[in-house]
Protein backbone atom coordinates (compact mmCIF):
# COMPACT_ATOMS: atom_id res chain seq x y z
CA UNK A 1 0.00 0.00 0.00
CA UNK A 2 1.12 3.63 -1.10
CA UNK A 3 0.71 5.20 2.95
CA UNK A 4 0.71 8.87 3.14
CA UNK A 5 0.21 10.73 5.90
CA UNK A 6 -0.53 14.02 6.05
CA UNK A 7 -1.19 16.31 9.38
CA UNK A 8 -4.18 18.30 9.23
CA UNK A 9 -6.15 21.15 10.75
CA UNK A 10 -9.83 20.16 10.87
CA UNK A 11 -12.48 22.53 9.77
CA UNK A 12 -14.10 25.29 11.90
CA UNK A 13 -17.64 25.39 13.23
CA UNK A 14 -19.18 28.34 15.23
CA UNK A 15 -20.33 27.65 18.69
CA UNK A 16 -21.62 30.15 20.79
CA UNK A 17 -20.78 33.17 18.51
CA UNK A 18 -17.18 31.51 18.53
CA UNK A 19 -14.89 29.83 15.65
CA UNK A 20 -13.98 26.53 17.47
CA UNK A 21 -12.03 23.64 16.22
CA UNK A 22 -14.03 20.82 15.14
CA UNK A 23 -12.13 17.88 16.73
CA UNK A 24 -11.40 20.12 19.82
CA UNK A 25 -15.25 20.23 19.88
CA UNK A 26 -15.46 16.55 19.69
CA UNK A 27 -12.45 16.05 22.11
CA UNK A 28 -14.52 17.71 25.17
CA UNK A 29 -17.34 16.04 23.97
CA UNK A 30 -15.93 12.96 24.86
CA UNK A 31 -14.18 14.07 27.94
CA UNK A 32 -17.38 15.40 29.18
CA UNK A 33 -18.71 11.93 28.94
CA UNK A 34 -15.79 10.27 30.45
CA UNK A 35 -15.06 12.70 33.68
CA UNK A 36 -11.68 12.96 32.51
CA UNK A 37 -9.42 15.37 30.64
CA UNK A 38 -6.24 15.27 28.47
CA UNK A 39 -4.79 17.78 26.74
CA UNK A 40 -5.97 18.61 23.25
CA UNK A 41 -2.73 20.99 22.50
CA UNK A 42 -0.57 17.41 23.03
CA UNK A 43 -2.43 15.30 20.29
CA UNK A 44 -0.94 15.38 16.99
CA UNK A 45 -3.94 14.47 14.26
CA UNK A 46 -3.17 12.48 11.03
CA UNK A 47 -5.38 11.48 8.17
CA UNK A 48 -3.85 8.77 6.08
CA UNK A 49 -4.81 7.27 2.46
CA UNK A 50 -6.87 4.39 2.67
CA UNK A 51 -7.89 1.09 1.21
CA UNK A 52 -10.83 1.28 -1.70
CA UNK A 53 -13.00 0.56 1.76
CA UNK A 54 -12.26 3.44 3.70
CA UNK A 55 -10.13 1.24 5.84
CA UNK A 56 -6.06 0.92 6.95
CA UNK A 57 -3.82 -1.57 8.43
CA UNK A 58 -1.40 -0.77 11.02
CA UNK A 59 0.82 -3.50 12.50
CA UNK A 60 -1.31 -6.91 13.06
CA UNK A 61 -4.68 -4.60 13.13
CA UNK A 62 -6.96 -4.43 9.78
CA UNK A 63 -9.86 -3.06 8.79
CA UNK A 64 -9.17 0.25 11.22
CA UNK A 65 -10.86 3.48 10.17
CA UNK A 66 -8.96 5.14 13.47
CA UNK A 67 -5.86 4.43 15.26
CA UNK A 68 -4.10 6.34 18.59
CA UNK A 69 -0.69 5.65 20.02
CA UNK A 70 1.17 7.91 22.48
CA UNK A 71 4.60 9.30 21.83
CA UNK A 72 7.68 9.86 23.72
CA UNK A 73 6.95 12.88 26.92
CA UNK A 74 3.67 11.92 26.99
CA UNK A 75 1.99 13.23 23.81
CA UNK A 76 -0.53 11.13 21.35
CA UNK A 77 -0.88 10.70 17.82
CA UNK A 78 -4.44 10.07 16.27
CA UNK A 79 -4.63 8.54 12.90
CA UNK A 80 -7.87 8.93 11.02
CA UNK A 81 -9.14 6.95 7.78
CA UNK A 82 -9.21 9.43 4.65
CA UNK A 83 -12.86 8.55 4.70
CA UNK A 84 -13.66 9.25 7.89
CA UNK A 85 -11.89 11.92 9.42
CA UNK A 86 -14.63 14.31 9.56
CA UNK A 87 -16.78 11.57 11.45
CA UNK A 88 -17.60 12.95 15.00
CA UNK A 89 -18.30 9.35 16.35
CA UNK A 90 -14.64 8.10 14.55
CA UNK A 91 -13.05 11.23 16.48
CA UNK A 92 -14.80 10.69 19.19
CA UNK A 93 -13.72 6.96 19.35
CA UNK A 94 -10.02 7.75 18.76
CA UNK A 95 -10.41 10.55 21.23
CA UNK A 96 -11.69 7.93 24.04
CA UNK A 97 -8.64 6.03 23.40
CA UNK A 98 -5.95 9.09 23.45
CA UNK A 99 -7.93 10.60 26.79
CA UNK A 100 -7.87 7.65 28.79
CA UNK A 101 -4.90 5.73 27.60
CA UNK A 102 -6.26 2.77 27.12
CA UNK A 103 -6.98 0.17 24.19
CA UNK A 104 -10.02 -2.08 23.51
CA UNK A 105 -10.04 -4.60 26.41
CA UNK A 106 -8.74 -2.26 29.05
CA UNK A 107 -11.91 -0.16 28.83
CA UNK A 108 -15.31 -1.66 28.31
CA UNK A 109 -16.94 -1.52 25.16
CA UNK A 110 -20.12 0.39 26.83
CA UNK A 111 -17.43 3.14 27.31
CA UNK A 112 -16.52 3.62 23.92
CA UNK A 113 -20.22 3.47 22.37
CA UNK A 114 -21.67 6.12 25.11
CA UNK A 115 -19.02 8.56 24.07
CA UNK A 116 -18.72 8.27 20.77
CA UNK A 117 -22.32 8.60 19.80
CA UNK A 118 -23.87 11.33 18.64
CA UNK A 119 -24.42 13.64 15.35
CA UNK A 120 -21.98 16.38 16.25
CA UNK A 121 -22.09 19.74 15.66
Amino acid sequence: MDWVYAAVRPPMVERDGTSVNVFKLWWEEAEDCLGMRYDFDRVTWMVIRTKEDGTFKMGPFEGLVGFTFGRPRGGVTIMLSQRYWLAPEVVRHESVHAITGKPHGQLPEEVFDRCSKGEGP
